[in-house]
């Protein structure tokens, strides 16, 4: 039988508290929240812990604090022990928090249970010492990490307001190295690329209307190495200097690849990109983004873009679809509709509910003509979004008017006439074209066959309503368009 000191016990588990915790979440004007290194220091039998950046301390606290009954200010002897670790400027029993913990016996911070004040769990990690070491002189204003080295600079973009969007030229920001933002955002303080693939939540988009290139992005990160072929190097570079291969021509039956190079500086706020953001850490989206807005020249007063590669980011105000993103990413022109054709055959609809009828509801303001009464039957005139435009054919109700397929996610009103597919196969901005009436059968067996190949697909939905009309109805979204689904290969 032996006996352990308690002391030299806890003297064990400081030891075991790991050397560098960080938490890369960020929060307003104060940026990452920063690497903390575990200090000599100990308090309340814990190891105390001091971010270079922040100057803030995270140390455990035990004592409940809070108003005495005198009312002053400090420790309450008489509650219970709070046993958590906090986070403040100095290291006090007494002092206030800017955030704590849960309860935790545990002799790491990273042990306890952290949430910011919505609620979300942060999530620490414990990077490599050897990947993150001090400054040898430190900067009492940055972060305690050696910089990374300047890296090549494009002449052709250069970092001032002129090449950002109209409305920043008034802000002020810094352009930070991509290489730099990937290190401190990765979690294991590695800058990277890809990371361990692409994926559509890589996606995110920034202050900047390019939602269409978001999401043609976001589809092509499903399908591996797509993407990673248009970037040389497909490594991240600590020069800085990226070549990445974009199709400027896609129309008449004509392909044409281009090679864009670009630098790696983004333009920052508060030490986070402006535009497109860090999905763990990965710099790609941030560069892909970037590139096309240099392949872009866009010119607003005649409404469309050039190809001469001296765009800017005010290039995306130019505005885009998502599928003329793809075909730039992939060289694959053309696309495929399939769905109802805009003249007669169109579908029959029966009520299955009390329906408010009433006009064309795509405007702001629409009148209420009535009630069609459940069962009553419908001949579809137009469809727009989930609302059907009618005249009916039995039941009760007004003879004509719009009414809704769908309220708040369910169903209200049932197609009963066999849907009647046609085929689509327009050239990319050329105009109008006709539709071919198809079997339902060949319009799946082409389907089934896209997906067999695994060949690149492109589904896109666009919408002409408002997020908040959009949610009444049980759709998701936001902002203006019209409904179309497209397919490509």
């Amino acid at each position: 039988m032996s006996c352990r000191e308690v002391d030299l016990l806890a003297e064990e588990l400081r030891a075991s508290a790991p050397p560098i915790i960080h938490q890369p979440l960020t929060f307003g004007k104060t940026g990452p929240l920063g690497l903390y290194r575990k200090t000599d220091q100990i308090f309340n039998d814990r190891p105390v812990y001091y971010s270079q950046k922040s100057k803030l301390y995270i140390f455990y606290q035990k004592a409940q604090v809070g108003k005495r009954a005198d009312g002053t200010w400090g420790a309450l002897p008489d509650r219970d022990k709070m046993n958590r670790w906090k986070r403040y400027y100095y290291v006090k029993e007494t002092c206030p928090a800017i955030s704590f913990s849960s309860a935790t016996q545990g002799f790491s911070p990273i042990t306890a249970t952290w949430r910011t004040r919505d609620g979300e769990v942060l999530k620490w990690t414990c990077p490599d010492p050897s990947k993150c070491p001090e400054r040898k002189v430190k900067d009492p204003d940055e972060e305690d990490l050696e910089p990374v080295p300047a890296g090549w600079k494009d002449p052709d973009f250069p970092h001032e307001s002129s090449s950002c969007k109209s409305s920043d030229q008034d802000k002020e920001f810094k352009w930070l190295r991509a290489y730099e933002l990937s290190r401190n955002l990765s979690g294991d303080f590695t800058a990277t690329l890809f990371g361990e693939g692409t994926e559509p939540a890589d996606a995110c988009q920034g202050a900047i209307c390019n939602c269409w290139l978001m999401a043609a992005i976001s589809k092509l990160a499903e399908y591996p190495g797509v993407i990673e072929s248009l970037f040389s190097p497909k490594e991240a570079s600590l020069e800085g200097k990226y070549e990445i291969r974009l199709c400027k021509e896609f129309t008449g039956g004509k392909t044409e690849w281009t090679v864009v190079t670009i630098d790696d500086y983004l333009p920052c706020k508060y030490g986070k990109p402006i535009y497109a953001k860090f999905h763990k850490g990965k710099m790609y989206v941030a560069l892909l983004e970037k590139a096309i807005a240099k392949l872009m020249d866009g010119d607003k007063q005649r409404g469309r873009l050039t190809f001469e590669g001296k765009g800017t980011y005010a290039s995306f105000f130019s505005g885009g679809m998502n599928n003329f993103a793809w075909s730039m990413m992939t060289g694959l022109y053309g696309y495929t509709c399939y769905g109802p054709p805009h003249g007669e055959d169109r579908a029959q609809w029966q009520a299955l509910e009390n329906l408010a009828v009433t006009t064309d509801p795509s405007e702001e303001e629409t009148e209420e003509l009535g009630v069609l009464g459940a069962g009553a039957t419908i001949q579809e005139v137009e469809l727009w979004r989930c609302y059907v435009k009618f005249q009916k054919m039995s039941g009760e109700g007004p003879e004509e008017g719009w009414v809704p397929s769908y309220i708040l996610g369910r169903r209200v009103a049932k197609r009963i006439s066999k849907f009647p597919w046609h085929i689509y196969v327009p050239e990319p901005f050329e105009g109008s074209y006709d539709a071919k009436p198809v079997e339902e059968e060949w319009v799946w067996e082409k389907m089934m066959e896209f997906d067999k190949d695994n060949s690149l697909v492109d589904v896109s939905l666009t919408y002409r309503r408002s997020s908040a009309e959009l949610k009444q109805d049980g759709l998701l979204g936001g902002g203006d368009g019209e409904t179309t689904m497209t397919g490509g290969r």
